[in-house]
């Protein structure tokens, strides 16, 4: 039971995190569990763009240019990043 819910204060935190960043934020990826072709975990980049998720209204898809060239988005609903100092 206790694992359970710190499962689940872990997400919250991690979504929420998510919910705050802005445009220019420094990132770290976390996990990106639905992508076929994920971003490695631990691969860093600047957020260059916030927008509303159409399909769920709470969301956002978080554009972020990665420093490997890639420029796959993030979706704050299922992945995860952590913002980095500036």
């Amino acid at each position: 039971m206790a694992y359970d819910r710190k499962m689940i204060l872990r997400d919250m935190y991690f979504h929420l995190q998510m919910m705050l960043l802005e445009v220019g934020d420094r990132v770290e990826l976390l996990d990106m569990p639905d992508d076929p072709n994920p971003i490695p975990e631990g691969t860093q980049g600047i957020v260059k763009s916030m927008n509303d998720d159409p399909c769920d209204d709470a969301e956002y898809i978080i554009g972020v240019k990665w420093d490997n060239g890639r420029t796959l988005n993030l979706c704050s609903k299922v992945d995860r990043v952590m913002k980095l100092e500036k």
